[in-house]
């Protein structure tokens, strides 16, 4: 018979979790991931103590030396590399940019380190994006189906060429050796219980018009 050990205490486990406690100061602690230089809590202490300041950029190299790599040049490349900046705007939820500057007295070199909004990853904003086709596509099949005629609106046959470029993307993902026209991608949303857009029924039904002439059967006028 196994025997159950008791539940311990909260004095206890307070007790143990104090002497865990690794009390480690964050500009020596060693990320896991060797592609980084520096801690998460580090980074961030260094990058956000410098927000909305103007700073001499020959004098931050030299006080980032061995630390975060900083590019003292008022040409081309940011001064701050960005890969620090995106992965500082994942760690606080907000989007950190960086602009150069030149002092008025003697044109040194500045950088100005700055939030511009909330941060939004890559495929957020994607997801974003598509939801805003989708809705564009809705009120434009809306709209055709009460006037029964396209609208004929410029942005809007651009939203369809796009909603019709993700959807043939993510048709040959699944099926990637084979040719697809309107009529595979109409197939391709009834199969999958989707509603099939006005436009692409149309366009589907003239597919196949079109394609009339490739088949071996007979057909009655």
């Amino acid at each position: 018979m196994i025997r159950k050990e008791p539940t311990p205490s909260w004095a206890d486990i307070r007790d143990k979790l104090l002497d865990a406690d690794a009390n480690v100061p964050v500009d020596t602690i060693r990320p896991i991931n060797k592609r980084h230089r520096i801690s998460d809590e580090y980074l961030e202490a260094i990058l956000t103590s410098r927000e909305n300041k103007y700073t001499d950029v020959a004098k931050l190299k030299i006080a980032l030396r061995g630390v975060i790599p900083i590019r003292n040049s008022k040409k081309g490349k940011s001064v701050v590399p960005s890969n620090y900046l995106r992965r500082l705007s994942r760690l606080t939820k907000k989007r950190w940019r960086q602009k150069k500057a030149l002092h008025p007295d003697d044109e040194r070199l500045l950088v100005k380190i700055y939030v511009d909004g909330p941060y939004i990853s890559p495929k957020e904003r994607k997801r974003e994006e598509f939801d805003d086709i989708k809705q564009e596509l809705e009120f434009r099949n809306q709209h055709a189906g009460l006037m029964g005629y396209y609208p004929g609106d410029k942005e809007l046959l651009e939203v369809q060429i796009d909603w019709d470029k993700s959807l043939l993307r993510d048709l040959e993902g699944k099926i990637p050796d084979l040719m697809f026209d309107a009529n595979d991608l109409r197939n391709f949303l009834e199969a999958k219980n989707k509603p099939v857009p006005y436009w692409l029924e149309k366009a589907a039904d003239e597919c196949l018009e079109e394609n009339d002439y490739d088949t071996d059967e007979e057909v009655e006028d």
